[in-house]
């Protein structure tokens, strides 16, 4: 099992502790090989918001050889475990400036064989809020399920045993999940963007999605191939398409 593993932190302590712990569970479980990005070591430019990636490609990216070295890793690996402490009720803008860089996967979304684990700490509030925001940036470039895990330390400067046992389970949860490759069935969430991105791409909105969009076999599914849907998930789907086909043509 490949893992990629990108920290969200300058530093190395309470939420690369959380980091730790469910790496030692996964191994414990199997052979894993875990590829980790310290965002702080990779000095990525901050976004320009020039929408390069989203218009033209994301090769024309002006940090594209650092950004696509990281989207190979995303592409690669079977499984992703994306980690940030709570910075003024938000995400650290290491991992904020990641994910800007990463706006055309809206457009283009890849990763539906993939499955992730947010891990967030706090020492005050704001964990559901971080938590919640990199779940749906993970769930809008694909992802077919994320797992989820936020404490609270108040004080602490180390994990306790409750802590761990929490973190143990859900760490033996995702591991078992992955390496079932089974896939889950799409939230209503990511039904109707990706209707929204398919009605884009009906319409010739945008050239570069409409190639994607096409030669990935997109366009005329009403959600990624082999991902398993039931009839009601079905019917939603078709009916948001025809409700933003309409708006966009």
């Amino acid at each position: 099992m490949k893992c990629l593993v990108i920290n969200g932190s300058p530093r190395r302590k309470n939420t690369w502790s959380m980091v730790k712990e469910v790496e030692n569970t996964m191994s414990n479980l199997g052979e894993v090989e875990f590829y980790e990005i310290h965002l702080k070591k990779e000095k990525i430019p901050f976004c320009r918001g020039c929408f390069n990636c989203i218009l033209n490609g994301e090769d024309k990216c002006p940090n594209s050889d650092i950004i696509q070295n990281i989207a190979r890793k995303f592409e690669e690996s079977d499984c992703i475990i994306l980690s940030s402490p709570v910075y003024v009720l938000g995400p650290t803008g290491l991992i904020k400036n990641m994910l800007d860089h990463f706006a055309y996967y809206y457009h283009r979304p890849k990763l539906f064989n993939k499955k992730a684990l947010v891990l967030v700490s706090t020492q005050g509030s704001g964990k559901k809020e971080v938590e919640n925001y990199l779940k749906k940036s993970l769930f809008n470039f694909g992802v077919n399920k994320v797992y989820s895990c936020s404490f609270r330390f108040a004080g602490k400067n180390k994990l306790d045993n409750k802590m761990k046992d929490k973190l143990d389970k859900v760490a033996s949860d995702f591991f078992k999940d992955v390496n079932s490759k089974k896939l889950h069935s799409p939230s209503f969430y990511q039904i109707r963007n990706y209707s929204m991105w398919r009605a884009m791409t009906h319409n010739n909105n945008i050239q570069i999605d409409n190639e994607f969009w096409i030669k990935n076999n997109l366009e005329n599914n009403i959600f990624a191939p082999g991902i398993p849907m039931n009839i009601f998930k079905k019917a939603y789907a078709k009916i948001v398409f025809l409700f933003f086909n309409k708006i966009f043509s």
